[in-house]
């Protein structure tokens, strides 16, 4: 660890931020978590609709649901951050991450549950919800001043692609798989549960790996990490 100053004057260029092991690690979770989040809110339409053979308008009400708890995550949660894990938000983002899949478990095991399935499903939104806003501020105290502008526009950037790439993964899937026509969302559920595990276990390792160096960040505030 070296003092942040000694890296205000070195100037880094968009290879070196690519290339740095932490901003990919961010964007990476970020392009799942805003991919995956944004999957579910515009496949669960239709998902409830072909599979579940609900109606439209039930279809939409638990659409709604999961984005109305996906809001209330970001608010609530927020809170929770600031006031429990002040300095600490890699272990609350764990917490969250860990909640986001057992929703989602639940989504994919309890598929003959309907009340249930829906609560698994608020449950994924809820905790999903702060996971963006978290962790930008995780990369804001984590990577060394040198990289921090460049780098969180890049890890907001690569994280926003996600939308766009991940539910068109979905949408390959209803169309290509189990006999096509929409058929295919039966698979749904365990997508989501898949790729936001991934997620988990990717934070997990992270923190594993890096625990010592994050606690002696958290721990003498004006210092940050410099050997990446």
């Amino acid at each position: 660890l070296q003092n942040s100053d000694n890296s205000k004057t070195e100037s880094v260029t968009i290879l070196n931020c690519i290339l740095n092991p932490y901003v990919q690690f961010f964007a990476f979770v970020l392009f799942i978590y805003e991919g995956s989040e944004l999957t579910i809110g515009s496949w669960l339409y239709n998902y409830y609709l072909t599979i579940k053979n609900r109606t439209d308008t039930m279809a939409s009400y638990i659409t709604s649901t999961y984005w109305f708890f996906m809001t209330l995550g970001r608010i609530v949660l927020a809170f929770v951050t600031g006031k429990y894990f002040e300095d600490k938000e890699y272990k609350a983002i764990i917490l969250y991450s860990a909640g986001v899949s057992i929703g989602c478990l639940g989504f994919t095991i309890f598929h003959d549950f309907f009340i249930l399935q829906i609560m698994s499903v608020s449950l994924a939104g809820f905790c999903v919800g702060p996971n963006f806003a978290t962790t930008i501020v995780i990369s804001i105290k984590t990577l060394p001043k040198k990289y921090s502008n460049m780098g969180v526009g890049i890890i907001a950037g690569f994280g926003g692609s996600g939308a766009a790439v991940m539910p068109s993964i979905v949408g390959w899937l209803s169309e290509n798989t189990a006999g096509g026509a929409g058929k295919g969302l039966i698979y749904f559920p365990f997508s989501s549960f898949f790729f936001f595990t991934i997620a988990t276990v990717s934070w997990l390792f992270f923190y594993q790996i890096n625990n010592e160096k994050l606690e002696n960040r958290y721990n003498k505030k004006y210092q940050i990490i410099e050997s990446i």
